[in-house]
């Protein structure tokens, strides 16, 4: 499953000029919620890619190794304990599992499935807004939570203990940005190519439309390693 490769690589060199904090995956999971949380702005220590700050947000799925640093969590700037005001905010989720390139619904469905953990975890003291449309997430954390100690490896292991429940998922590897590094344009246009992928992929299973010619996703086909050969694999 490759179809996703060509943005890892660019988030990759994206980061690649900036230091991050690394932290190994572990088992110290923020406290979970049953609901996502509603936390007041009185309430609120601050935000995260609120009030107008730069904010991108994206999953990418691959079943090849070595593309980025597996089973890690990475922070660039403040962790969540040091911040004192609103910043941008970037999450970034690279996912490393099963490859079912032969098989074009087992792999939509793959990429489907480890989508949805991001509207499926909730944590104490964190609201948490997802915009689709745009790719943008905006978290409002509690000052309550800032006193009983949240971090962003809490925050982590909360979601890879939830993407690890999938049999399918290998490893998993968590960004966080807090600081506008420049990037972020970069970032929001890596986010809609995540979306342009996935909605290509799933047209070829729909078999809307094989006549690449008046396809307006074509460019998309043209681009991405492996979605041809899907697109053709499910018309036989």
């Amino acid at each position: 499953m490759e179809l996703y490769d060509g943005v890892i690589k660019d988030v990759v060199a994206a980061l690649a000029p900036f230091t991050p904090t690394v932290y190994e995956v572990g088992a110290d999971v923020w406290t979970p919620s049953d609901r996502n949380e509603i936390v007041f702005q009185k309430d609120a220590a601050y935000e995260l890619g609120g009030g107008g700050m730069p904010s991108a947000s994206f999953t990418a799925i691959t079943s090849g190794r070595g593309l980025f640093p597996a089973n890690k969590i990475l922070v660039y700037g403040n962790d969540l304990q040091q911040l004192k005001h609103d910043v941008p905010f970037g999450k970034i989720v690279l996912i490393e599992a099963d490859d079912f390139s032969d098989d074009p619904m087992k792999c939509y469905n793959a990429i489907k499935d480890v989508e949805f953990v991001a509207y499926d975890v909730f944590l104490k003291g964190v609201m948490s807004r997802i915009s689709a449309l745009d790719r943008r997430e905006q978290v409002r954390v509690s000052s309550e939570a800032l006193k009983e100690g949240i971090t962003f490896r809490k925050v982590a292991d909360a979601y890879i203990e939830a993407y690890r429940r999938n049999p399918h998922v290998k490893a998993v590897t968590m960004i966080f940005i807090t600081e506008d590094l420049g990037i972020f344009p970069q970032l929001s246009a890596l986010a809609r190519k995540v979306d342009d992928i996935t909605l290509t992929l799933n047209k070829v299973l729909s078999g809307m439309n094989f006549d690449c010619a008046t396809c307006n996703l074509k460019a998309i086909c043209d681009e991405v390693e492996g979605l041809r050969e899907l697109h053709f694999k499910n018309k036989k």
